[in-house]
């Protein structure tokens, strides 16, 4: 077969107990459902239509707010209540926060993706339309709709994790499996 005949686009459901068992570490819990990515030349990302599927399939038992100025407050205060920076989300224009306690599931949805630089470690980030990831404390997993740029290319971040020995630090994973850690405080609310 030619390369030009093959599609390097294709979906597939991620199943992170395959993943964890090929790596004999695990990496899940047994509520989480497989996640759906779509795979696109090495990336892994979610399409809009996927994540609203997510977001819908998650409602049922979710505390579900809506309204800029509430769901600023509600995400700061969840962000506080599962020990992580107040300012790893300085989302603007949220219209709605959703956080299923039976699940683990939060997602924030936006009127648009946003830019942010956190200027005391020197990093951009940008913020998907609709950002979601699974929650408990110290640790956001298997997050989607968040990327970092690294160089010259943007990297999916797939987990933000306050260091349980030295909370001080925060570290953030990208689907390959690689890692940087950082000072909390460059994290903190009002940082600018």
């Amino acid at each position: 077969m030619h390369a030009s005949h093959v599609n390097h686009a294709k979906v597939a459901w991620f199943d992170p107990m395959a993943l964890s068992n090929l790596m004999h570490a695990p990496i899940n819990t047994p509520r989480d459902p497989p996640c759906p990515v779509f795979h696109f030349h090495g990336r892994l990302t979610m399409s809009s239509t996927q994540a609203s599927a997510t977001i819908e399939s998650q409602r049922e038992g979710a505390e579900v707010y809506q309204g800029a100025e509430l769901c600023k407050k509600k995400s700061v205060e969840l962000l506080g209540e599962l020990r992580l920076p107040k300012g790893l989300l300085p989302l603007s224009g949220i219209e709605e926060v959703g956080y299923n306690r039976g699940t683990g599931f939060v997602w924030l949805k936006q009127k648009k993706a946003t830019n942010h630089v956190f200027r005391r470690v020197g990093k951009a980030v940008t913020y998907a339309a609709e950002v979601m990831a699974f929650v408990e404390d110290r640790r956001m997993r298997r997050v989607s709709g968040v990327k970092s740029k690294e160089l010259l290319i943007w990297v999916s971040i797939s987990e933000m994790c306050v260091d349980g020995a030295d909370p001080s630090k925060i570290s953030f994973k990208t689907y390959s499996g690689l890692s940087k850690s950082f000072p909390v405080s460059a994290f903190e609310e009002d940082q600018e």
